[in-house]
């Protein structure tokens, strides 16, 4: 089989408006607009499987299975709450409300040069403390990648944190979020990051 039309034997078979490529390309964008990695690298995989995997091969299950992945994350991201920031630094802020009833809050930015260092705010080091930590890598391609720090604790009604940091693929600048699960209201949430966010 030609190369060229391998590559892009979706488009070929579904056409370049197939819902697929419109799940990758909505998780990118709004993934970069949240400052939501997760999201953004979910989508970023679909289009790479997209592209590697023919439509008629046994392997397009995978391809399936992450666009119903992604477009579950995609769900979850329209139900956030957005706030105005009061911060130079932090350029995204979101809150919203899990599956099981608690609330998280994240705040963020998608790109600052790799000089410019961003310290973790004490208002989130303080609940750091006395956590079970651990730390992953993961190469999303073009030359980017992220890297997750989380902390929890034994207790499960105290707060999870998710500490996600992005290296661009032009290696000169990054991205950061700083996400806390377990709130147990939504004011508790709303308030949390009041020291980046107006009312």
């Amino acid at each position: 089989m030609n190369e060229q039309l391998k590559k892009y034997d979706l488009i070929n078979e579904l056409g370049s408006k197939n819902k697929y490529d419109q799940v990758a390309a909505k998780a990118q964008i709004i993934g970069e607009k949240l400052n939501d990695f997760v999201l953004s690298s979910g989508g970023t995989k679909l289009g790479k499987l997209i592209k590697e995997i023919p439509y008629n091969s046994d392997k397009f299950y995978l391809v399936i299975d992450q666009e119903k992945r992604v477009r579950k994350m995609i769900e979850s991201a329209e139900k956030r709450k957005y706030g105005l920031l009061n911060s130079e630094t932090w350029t995204n802020y979101s809150v919203w409300e899990c599956n099981d009833k608690t609330w998280s809050a994240m705040i963020g930015f998608h790109r600052k040069d790799k000089e410019d260092k961003v310290d973790i705010p004490q208002e989130v080091k303080k609940i750091l403390l006395g956590k079970k930590y651990s730390y992953n890598v993961e190469s999303i391609g073009g030359g980017s990648k992220d890297y997750y720090e989380e902390y929890e604790s034994d207790n499960p009604d105290d707060l999870f944190i998710k500490i996600k940091r992005r290296e661009h693929e032009n290696q000169s600048d990054y991205g950061l979020s700083i996400e806390i699960y377990g709130f147990k209201t939504e004011e508790a949430a709303k308030s949390f990051f009041k020291f980046a966010t107006k009312e």
